[in-house]
């Protein structure tokens, strides 16, 4: 009897144990540096199924398990800002890439070794210095590295050309081309290899016009290149998701509007030449938006965000391959955004993005999720479906031939001596943490209904709105994690200098003349309010007559128009009466080159900012500035005024 209980133990536990190795737990996690927050986060599925999650700015990385549990956690030590990835070759070797500031912006490709995580070999382009220029890996051909470069052109900043090489596996090049792109448009949001060993991209026009897809042969020839426009009633706007499917077809997934400006996703499928197959549009009552997608063995997922009640949570939308909707989760009760998506086969999905963690000061940190096959975790039973409607939008997506060619270029390439490595150990916190627990924002009356009492900015917040420099939104919100728009950031300002209601030259209503920017006329919610910073000299607007209104407001460019409204110009001088353009930088990620970097150096010096982070002292010049941190810089610099 003795033995028989042994043996019945033995073989529960052997159950329990088989039964957790099949079928590895589905988990939420909170990851980032204590005491610091830690800006966007991607991850990907290594060669032995386990997990990758990886930090962009000073970038560091966690290798997990399937079941969650951490296997190390590394610093990329040599490495700034990794742009694209970090992700592991067919060979094993793990491959990064990013900015390394000290070397001046210039972008490195470090290939490292699987087993010591230090350098085998790593390549500097002294050409690639702007985060409008990147490198991404796509795959391995014969052990040759195929990479994907964008590149500014020179006349206009926002044009780009296509760089596409091929580099050995010991860092050398084999071949490089070039493809000219139209005006205006972004080279790629995503590349893919094809099941017939050739390659595809994913890209579109940067103001709202097109989703591009171009497919190149291993040399880099083009072998078509199509783009997708809408007829008016579909808006489209770029795509920044790809995925090929096992049949040869391919998903396009990006952004796109009704003329009423209702936001949604845009899903197209496309034949292996291109040629579009059907379209369908996902809305939801608030904003919706799509990041990355990944196809499995019945469709694809895409990675997003959703807005509910003026505010954006992480999501997951799971479609089939004919583009009917499957299931949609919403995974927080914190705002925060999924970026990447990954599917283990049989098992599930794993996806990475931010959240915003609430305490004393609200923190960004890094988010992963993995779900089961049906988007579910584990004790989470606060995740909920989303209420999507589906249109079917395949008539109204047209398909135009690019005529694109691919000719042969150069690309300078440098051997670095210095050292790329993930062996430093980093410290951080990693929370298991399932919603339905976790800490929400505290209620609260004032100044605004989402503005707690204890919000970090609550003093400024509340100086501007009774100074009357901000109003808030007609529901009582203020909204402080939003991007701060173009038009926003002119009445702030207005408002702050002069009026509600200034007055332009000869005494006359600013409302009442003639529009200086020919995209902003008299209906225009805050067209006196441009106009006002034209004539005050605070703005310039774009070289080719625009203010472009609605794009969101970098923290380079607000430091100019602050600098400018304060009324030092365009060549302030800083202390001892050198030149700000001569000084040395503050900042780090601020070069010299910097086209507002005599503006930023004003900045600081006049201690309207301490810089996004402190060790080592970084700027962030091209995030955006939300209307929280906005009220803050406005208190620093007109508080006195």
């Amino acid at each position: 009897m003795k033995k028989f209980f042994l043996s019945l133990i033995f073989w529960l536990l052997s159950v329990v144990i088989f039964w957790s190795y099949a079928f590895p737990a589905s988990f939420l996690k909170i990851v980032g540096k204590p005491n610091v927050s830690d800006l966007f986060g991607y991850s990907s599925i290594t060669n032995d199924n386990n997990i990758l999650l990886c930090r962009g700015l000073f970038p560091y990385c966690l290798k997990l398990n399937r079941n969650g549990d951490i296997l190390w956690k590394k610093e990329i030590t040599g490495l700034t800002l990794a742009t694209g990835s970090i992700g592991q070759l067919k060979n094993n070797f793990f491959v990064v890439e990013g900015q390394a500031f000290a070397l001046g912006g210039q972008h490195l490709l470090s290939i490292l070794d699987d087993t010591t995580l230090t350098s085998k070999w790593i390549n500097i382009f002294p050409e690639l210095t702007s985060d409008k220029e990147g490198v991404d890996i796509i795959d391995v051909i014969n052990d040759n590295y195929l990479l994907m470069i964008t590149k500014k052109r020179k006349n206009t900043e926002d044009t780009f050309d296509i760089l596409i090489s091929e580099i050995s596996s010991t860092g050398n090049l084999i071949w490089v081309k070039k493809i000219l792109m139209p005006d205006d448009f972004y080279p790629f949001g995503s590349v893919q290899k094809t099941s017939d060993g050739n390659y595809i991209i994913s890209g579109g026009l940067n103001y709202s016009s097109f989703f591009s897809l171009i497919k190149i042969n291993k040399n880099g020839d083009i072998l078509f290149s199509k783009k997708y426009t809408g007829d008016g009633t579909i808006i489209v706007d770029w795509a920044n998701g790809l995925t090929a499917l096992a049949d040869g077809s391919y998903i396009l997934v990006g952004t796109a509007s009704l003329p009423s400006g209702k936001d949604g996703i845009l899903l197209l499928k496309v034949d292996p030449n291109g040629n579009l197959i059907k379209a369908k549009l996902l809305l939801h009552s608030d904003y919706l938006d799509s990041y990355k997608v990944s196809s499995d063995s019945t469709g694809f997922i895409v990675a997003c965000s959703v807005d509910i009640n003026d505010n954006s949570y992480p999501c997951l939308i799971k479609m089939t391959n004919n583009l009917d909707l499957q299931w949609s989760k919403n995974y927080s009760n914190l705002p925060g955004e999924f970026n990447t998506v990954d599917y283990i086969p049989n098992e599930g999905y794993v996806a990475a993005g931010n959240v915003v963690v609430y305490g004393n000061i609200p923190k960004m940190k890094l988010l992963l999720a993995k779900t089961d096959l049906n988007g579910s975790i584990d004790n989470c039973s606060s995740i909920s479906d989303i209420n999507l409607q589906v249109m079917d939008v395949t008539s109204n997506i047209k398909t135009e031939k690019m005529n694109l060619s691919a000719i042969n270029s150069s690309l300078q390439v440098k051997r670095y001596s210095g050292t790329i490595s993930l062996s430093k150990d980093v410290d951080l916190d990693t929370t298991d943490v399932c919603y339905a627990n976790s800490p929400t924002p505290p209620t609260h009356s004032s100044p605004f209904t989402d503005i707690p009492s204890d919000f970090w900015a609550i003093n400024e917040i509340t100086w501007a709105k009774n100074r009357g420099i901000t109003k808030g939104y007609p529901d009582g919100t203020y909204r402080p994690y939003e991007p701060v728009k173009r038009d926003a950031m002119a009445a702030f300002i207005v408002r702050a200098l002069f009026s509600d209601n200034p007055t332009c030259q000869g005494g006359v209503p600013c409302e009442s003349t003639q529009p200086y920017f020919k995209d902003v006329d008299q209906s225009q919610p805050f067209f006196r309010h441009i106009q006002k910073l034209y004539e005050a000299g605070i703005t310039k607007g774009y070289p080719d007559g625009t203010y472009r209104p609605y794009e969101n407001i970098r923290r380079d460019a607000m430091a100019a128009f602050l600098i400018r409204a304060l009324g030092y110009g365009d060549n302030p001088i800083c202390s001892g009466g050198v030149p700000c353009g001569n000084t040395p930088p503050y900042f780090m990620d601020v070069a010299p080159t910097h086209p507002f970097y005599k503006h930023i150096q004003k900045f600081k010096e006049l201690g309207i900012t301490g810089g996004c982070r402190q060790d080592p002292p970084m700027y962030c010049p091209d995030s955006y500035v939300t209307r929280d941190a906005m009220a803050v810089f406005l208190y620093r610099a007109f508080s006195n005024k």
